[in-house]
């Protein structure tokens, strides 16, 4: 498509963490050399890199309602992940989910080969509004060597975060972990 600069992969699941048993947890395996790793902000820790294996990035909305650091081990699916780095987020998806190697979390999920999304960076040209919707207009209009449509839905990234379900699901959840965490931590004080 004219006007694409780059083109990142991900798969993104839900998982269950820890032994507190927290489920719906966004789990997003990413490339180490992609441009959306690239973009996550850490405030501790070191950032993914190839090669890595059980190593994963925690949002810091989840690292804070479990207080978890850089260097401590987490559950995710019954499997052990030490903590590489906290994501210092531009987004409640960001704070509120796990990232891991794209690899890793394939075959955590047993789906090798397979991923969820596909993120698209534009030229500077195309920035403005009505660019970026001719450009999803032109992806979605994608077909096959057979011809078929490729049956992709694009999104500019604004309307796919304020609208994902996911994210909005992540920020309830952390919302709902600080909110019992404090209430342990109240009545603990009263005791």
């Amino acid at each position: 498509v004219p006007g694409v600069a780059d083109v990142d992969v991900s798969l993104t699941d839900m998982v269950t963490l820890g032994d507190a048993d927290l489920i719906g947890i966004p789990l997003r395996g990413l490339k180490s050399d992609g441009f959306t790793i690239r973009q996550l902000s850490l405030g501790a820790g070191e950032p993914l890199a190839a090669g890595d294996k059980r190593l994963v990035l925690i949002g810091r909305g989840i690292a804070d309602a479990l207080g978890t650091k850089t260097g401590d081990t987490i559950h995710v699916e019954d499997q052990d992940f030490r903590v590489k780095g906290i994501i210092e987020p531009s987004n409640p998806f960001d704070s509120n989910s796990l990232v891991a190697p794209l690899a890793e979390v394939q075959d955590l999920m047993g789906s090798a080969g397979v991923v969820s999304e596909v993120q698209v960076q534009v030229e500077p040209a195309v920035r403005d509004e009505t660019a970026l919707r001719e450009k999803c207009r032109m992806i979605e209009a994608l077909r096959d060597t057979a011809g078929e449509p490729l049956g992709l839905k694009a999104q500019p990234t604004r309307q796919f975060v304020n609208g994902a379900t996911e994210a909005q699901l992540g920020t309830s959840l952390a919302w709902a972990v600080t909110a019992i965490v404090f209430a342990l931590s109240l009545v603990g004080m009263l005791n």
